[in-house]
Parts: structure tokens; sequence; C-alpha cells
């Protein structure tokens, strides 16, 4: 019980993140004799981020990809399976919890797959669907932290007057970088225009192909467009395709132009959503 925590007493976590964690209930041995043989039945898998049995208060806290799994059980004679069952993936709490600023999703059990209990408190929280957030690595700050992608719905999403005694997140950035705080431990960096790197254009080989590149913060979602003439709307430019990110997470992005060749000039427009 508990893949990350188990709680008895009080606990508060203020801007945590509990992420691919697992609570398996044991796998059952021969306990009773039934009428169709000896019978065994798996263990429950309960809480597999979180169990609580005594007082919780989770606040701009991230619990995702956790797991509860039930352990195996056995009807020897039927061939049957009397496996547990799983509660609660991201939270199984006895008692009732406190809940705000937060993203308990994307987690997996068998029943309630991201919270088992009652909130006896809460605001605004990301509790169901995918939360749309970055691989747990790292992004800044003392320790591992999954940030929202650009298009998570944790972004701007939480209430201001709860994330007031939070200046700063996870990693020790600034809590509020869009028009409001964002849900869960990590707040996403709101990205500026893209700083065009000294050496912008290299020729690939006798192909005519060129590769351009460009620097912003990692992980940010950018399409580049070409043209050659700079005046032409932007709905006439010729569209190249995401910018790639290269290596991951390195926040320098890498683009193709497989016509540039052709034009004794040519100009490069990137937007990001």
């Amino acid at each position: 019980m508990g893949g990350a925590v188990y709680n008895e007493g009080t606990l508060v976590i203020n801007q945590g993140t509990l992420a691919s964690d697992q609570a398996t209930g044991g796998d059952g041995e021969v306990a009773q004799y039934r009428e169709s043989g000896p019978s065994s039945r798996g263990g429950d898998g309960l809480g597999g981020g979180l169990y609580n049995a005594g007082t919780l208060t989770l606040r701009q806290t991230t619990l995702t990809q956790n797991l509860g799994s039930g352990g195996f059980g056995t009807n020897l004679l039927a061939g049957g399976s009397l496996n547990g069952t799983s509660k609660g993936g991201g939270i199984y709490s006895e008692n009732s919890f406190t809940l705000q600023n937060s993203i308990v999703a994307g987690n997996s059990a068998d029943a309630s797959p991201n919270l088992f209990g009652t909130l006896a408190a809460s605001g605004r929280n990301l509790t169901t669907g995918d939360p749309k957030l970055k691989p747990l690595g790292d992004y800044g700050g003392p320790t591992q932290t999954m940030p929202p992608g650009i298009d998570s719905p944790a972004v701007d999403a939480g209430e201001d007057a709860a994330a007031a005694d939070f200046p700063t997140d996870q990693r020790g950035y600034a809590r509020v970088a869009g028009a409001h705080v964002d849900l869960g431990a990590v707040e996403t960096e709101v990205a500026g225009s893209p700083f065009i790197l000294s050496r912008l254009l290299d020729r690939i080989g006798a192909s005519g192909m060129v590769r351009g590149g460009f620097a912003n913060l990692p992980g940010g979602l950018f399409t580049v467009f070409a043209s050659t003439n700079i005046t032409m709307p932007t709905i006439q430019w010729s569209n190249l395709g995401p910018a790639t990110e290269n290596p991951a997470g390195s926040g320098q992005f890498e683009f193709l132009d497989p016509e540039a060749s052709r034009y004794p000039r040519r100009f490069y427009r990137v937007t990001s959503p």
C-alpha cells in the first residue's frame, strides 16, 4: 500500500512530484479450501502513488504515471483466478483530504485510477484525462520534474489566490509565468522570440538542402516558414513543418529547407503556439 508514500500521521506536500511509483498486492498462498479445491486470493494494490490513513494536504503537487496492481491468486483445481484488485492509482485515502492546484491524473488502477477517497476541500485541480506533461527529467532546479507541455490543460488553469504562498515552483523558478498559475508542481515557462544562432545555415552535401537552427526554451513547439519575399503575407509563406529539438531537452532546434538552393536569398519565420 502506498507505492511512494504511506501516511498514518499528518502529511503536507507542497510543490512535490510523485511519478512512476507502484503499489502491488502480494500473491496469495493457499489459505482456504473450497468445493473446487484449494484457493488463494491475491492482495489488493492500493494507492500507487500515495496511501493515506491520516491527515493529508496536497498543494501545487503532481502525481502521475503511478500504478496500483493486485496480486495473483488461484483456484488450483478449477483453474480459476482469485486475483486481488487495485484502487487509487494516484491516491488512496481512508480519510477525507485536501487538494489544491494539483495534478492527480494519468495514473492507473482497476478502479478509481487517479483518486479513491473523499475531498474535504479542493480548489482547482486536474484529476481526469491526459495531463500532457513532459517526461520526468532535468528541467532546472535541484530535482527532476515533469512540467506541463504547451498544450497541457494544466497551463494557466490554477487558482491564483491558492498559490499566493508559493512565489516559486518546485525548481525555484517564478511561479506565475502566464495569465494565471499552472496546476501542479512546475510552472510552464513562456517562450520568448527565438534567438537565431550566429551560424544559422549549413548546406548539406551536394543536395542543395539547407539546415537552419535557433535556440529557445527546452521543450518548446515551433513551426518554421520560408519565403523569398519578407513582405509577403504570412499565409503565403511555405510551411517547412515543425522544428526538431536536437538533442532533446537542449533548447537547440533545427529545421531543413529542401528548396533553399533554388533561390538567391531566403527568409525564415518561426512561430510558436
